[in-house]
């Protein structure tokens, strides 16, 4: 590592990640609210609520799932609970717990196929196997595990 400046092809590679990232999740985004009225961190976070049993997980362990600081969560499960898809019960001196709502699950449920089919069609469709790969590589390279769907 130096302190050197980023060379412009290293500065391109950045920006690029970047662009790739902001287009796929606008694409993810625009299909799962035509699909189910959800964005793709609603849609996560329900995903998620969906493989624990009773749709139940602690505020704390979802945050960390989906990688989110703690206001920022607040703020998306402020905005779900509003819309009825989940609820935030409080365990006493313990946290909160956050469970999904009937609705909240309709609307997972709903969405799944449009989520799985945007991913498909903007970014893993259009890549090579040994590409996927490589980006499994470099993540680990990086450290970077996975946290969500």
């Amino acid at each position: 590592m130096t302190d050197a400046l980023l060379t412009p092809q290293q500065l391109q590679v950045w920006r690029t990640l970047r662009k790739v990232r902001d287009h796929v999740g606008a694409a993810v985004d625009r299909e799962l609210t035509q699909a189910a009225d959800l964005n793709a961190s609603e849609y996560i976070a329900l995903a998620l609520l969906s493989e624990v049993p009773e749709g139940r997980m602690r505020q704390q362990t979802l945050a960390e799932k989906l990688g989110l600081h703690k206001s920022r969560l607040s703020h998306l499960l402020t905005r779900m609970g509003e819309r009825g898809l989940v609820e935030r019960q409080p365990l006493g001196n313990k946290g909160v717990t956050v469970v999904m709502t009937e609705r909240g699950r309709d609307l997972q449920r709903q969405g799944e196929t449009a989520y799985h089919r945007a991913l498909q069609r903007h970014f893993i469709g259009l890549l090579r196997p040994e590409q996927l790969d490589a980006i499994l590589e470099i993540a680990d390279d990086l450290g970077v595990k996975p946290r969500a769907p």
